[in-house]
């Protein structure tokens, strides 16, 4: 089923008469940082969660993407990106620590609308719309005083989430079929990330079904080839 939604989410976009691109883009962990709204203390009182939730470094999130530009200032994209998030912890009065890991599929429809700012062979444009991100795996990695140890948690977590997307990019002209492609984008759930659970593991209660991320991403960058033209 997660197969098909995502072949469905790449061809809706689709027309004839448009000038159809593909390409790759890349978003590296350090420049993206998951929040979360609210107090989750309440959970546990010997749990205290990372005010500014996580920061993740090492290999780039990495995807594939459509875009269908329609005429100057109208386009569409769809894409196919491999996205990880999280949720780090530490234990009072304890030397233990800990963060839940959450891969995903995620599968955004936009619309992207060009400005009608003028720079040679660049192109500024603003963009919105909707994803959906399949969970893949949702692991808890456990830091202890003693010994490190993970587990898989994903049927704690839920399989779909739909979040909206908001963002700004610019577009440059390599040479006539390549383009560079430079965005930031600021991104929010709107259905919750997971369910109520115990674990018996650590032995306390977790409660993730009113936890909504919100994902920044402050630079990716991709490279377009243009297939088609109008």
């Amino acid at each position: 089923m997660k197969i098909v939604l995502c072949i469905i989410f790449l061809i809706i976009p689709f027309n004839l008469f448009a000038q159809f691109s593909i390409g790759i883009q890349s978003t590296f962990f350090f420049t993206s940082a998951n929040f979360y709204p609210g107090d989750l203390s309440d959970l546990n009182k010997n749990i205290e969660y990372s005010e500014n939730g996580s920061i993740f470094f090492g290999f780039p999130n990495i995807g594939i993407l459509c875009n269908y530009s329609f005429n100057k200032y109208f386009a569409v994209q769809s894409e196919l990106n491999y996205l990880v998030e999280g949720l780090a912890y530490y234990i009072l009065n304890d030397d233990s620590s800990g963060s839940f890991g959450l891969d995903y599929i995620e599968i955004p429809l936009l619309v992207q609308f060009k400005t009608p700012i003028v720079i040679p062979e660049m192109n500024i444009f603003i963009e919105t719309g909707i994803s959906m991100k399949c969970r893949v795996l949702a692991t808890h990695f456990i830091d202890g005083p003693i010994e490190e140890y993970k587990y898989n948690v994903s049927r704690h977590f839920n399989d779909v989430i739909i979040d909206g997307i908001i963002g700004i990019g610019l577009k440059i002209d390599i040479t006539k079929i390549f383009i560079f492609l430079i965005n930031s984008r600021l991104r929010y759930d709107f259905t919750p990330i997971g369910k109520q659970f115990y674990d018996k593991k650590t032995s306390m209660d977790w409660s993730f079904d009113n936890i909504r991320f919100m994902h920044l991403t402050i630079f990716s960058f991709g490279v377009i080839y243009k297939l088609k033209y109008i």
